[in-house]
């Protein structure tokens, strides 16, 4: 959306943005500044537009608007206290509309920010239409922020020549980023190929370094004879020998004496 934004300046300055509408209208979005140590009830814009063919289809709508004027070269006031007769007029001649606000004075509103739409009956307005054109605002109840605000200023001025500059937006790559990826390593579906072997500790007493070492376990040898003659004989070796167990025969089952029963005449 195109905006152009800029200020008049005196005693108190007004900030003024304009900015294009999709529909083909203009926002006006002004801001009475506190920066001098001033400040004002904003009353009426007055402005030019470059074709002077469109005035008359120009209208306007916001909800501090109370009363306009359009007519090509000939705008100085919209209502008997809100005028810019004098100095402003005898700078930037007259206006081709002016624009109301509110009412006279602080003591039913003071208006320090308002917006209003500018709208064609017949056609699209653009910034081109108000670029570099000459703007002024009237204000009354002018003074400092505590203080007895009884002035009023009339300041004239002209909008910039050029819409204010938009960021670029980078583009976006459609094809994605283009930074090498690391490639990934492919996974041998046979496996590893070095030889796995069993590994036990080795026990602090065989000198090692460190406690967590590991050292391949010797293979068993099947043909032992240790192994083959006697499930119960433990192999021979440099510790104590383990005493034979003998197994222990399962005792014979007893057998009870076997019970009388009715005919054995037992019940008499």
């Amino acid at each position: 959306m195109a905006e152009m934004t800029f200020q008049l300046t005196g005693d108190v300055n007004v900030s003024v943005t304009v900015s294009e509408l999709s529909d083909g209208t203009l926002q006006f979005d002004l801001v009475v500044l506190d920066d001098t140590g001033s400040i004002g009830d904003l009353n009426g814009l007055f402005f030019d537009i470059a074709d002077d063919g469109m005035v008359d289809g120009l209208m306007v709508s916001g909800a501090d608007v109370t009363d306009s004027a359009f007519n090509a070269n000939r705008v100085t006031k919209v209502d008997g206290y809100n005028n810019v007769n004098g100095e402003v007029t005898g700078d930037y001649g007259k206006f081709d509309g002016g624009v109301q606000f509110g009412t006279s004075g602080i003591g039913v509103d003071d208006i320090r920010e308002t917006s209003f739409i500018l709208s064609h009956e017949g056609g699209t307005l653009t910034l081109d239409d108000l670029l570099g054109q000459d703007f002024a605002v009237r204000l009354t109840s002018v003074g400092e922020e505590d203080g007895s605000r009884d002035d009023s200023l009339k300041i004239g001025g002209e909008a910039p020549t050029d819409p204010d500059p938009v960021d670029p937006v980078e583009p976006i790559d459609p094809e994605g980023p283009t930074d090498p990826v690391d490639p990934v390593e492919p996974i041998d579906p046979e496996g590893p190929t070095e030889p796995e072997f069993p590994f036990e500790p080795i026990s602090p007493e065989s000198g090692a370094d460190d406690g967590f070492d590991f050292a391949p376990l010797e293979p068993a040898v099947v043909d032992d004879p240790a192994l083959l003659d006697d499930p119960f004989v433990v192999p021979e070796s440099d510790e104590d020998p383990v005493e034979e167990v003998a197994p222990v025969p399962m005792p014979e089952e007893e057998i009870l004496p076997e019970l009388p029963t009715l005919d054995d005449g037992f019940l008499g």
